[in-house]
């Protein structure tokens, strides 16, 4: 997502669900196409924290993929039965970093 938003310089958007059982999210792109992603039926998001808009735990997350090639720092904590794991993609790269355990990244 951070890669095709840069490289065609257009805004993306990354949708998901915290808490909701069957993890299902989208990817839309400004011109209105859309690619969908399910996690594994026993993966669960817990939490997305969004700079800017702190932590959320219920509703919808929405990260803002820049055309500029920047989207602001996330983290996505994901649980699979007592298994948890952190993964923050990073503002400027797009990469990530990932954690075992609930993992608050600074």
């Amino acid at each position: 997502m951070y890669n095709e938003a840069a490289l065609t310089a257009t805004a993306h958007d990354g949708l998901c669900t915290p808490q909701k059982r069957s993890e299902q999210g989208e990817w839309l792109a400004t011109d209105g196409s859309v690619r969908s992603y399910q996690l594994p039926a026993n993966v669960q998001i817990t939490q997305v924290w969004i700079d800017g808009k702190g932590g959320l735990n219920t509703g919808t997350a929405t990260i803002d993929f820049h055309p500029q090639g920047w989207l602001p720092a996330t983290t996505f904590h994901l649980q699979q039965g007592e298994k948890q794991l952190s993964l923050h993609l990073l503002p400027f790269t797009g990469t990530a970093e990932v954690e075992e355990g609930f993992h608050d990244f600074e």
